[in-house]
């Protein structure tokens, strides 16, 4: 089952290829804030890093219930 968006089951879902897709651009923009020395921006690209990894983990969790 792919995640909600939006917490609405009428949006349109994200799929397990487009969470994992979500944390490599993420991983790179973590990479190159950290190069301008950005600590808050780091901050919070962890922190959507982290939620994106969550949701993929809920993801895979509600797959293997299937």
């Amino acid at each position: 089952m792919p995640a909600n968006i939006s917490g609405n089951d009428n949006e349109r879902r994200l799929t397990e290829d487009e969470i994992i897709y979500i944390r490599q651009i993420l991983g790179q923009l973590r990479r190159l804030s950290d190069k301008e020395g950005t600590e808050i921006l780091c901050y919070l690209i962890d922190m959507a890093y982290l939620e994106a990894g969550e949701v993929q983990s809920q993801l895979i969790t509600n797959l293997r219930k299937e």
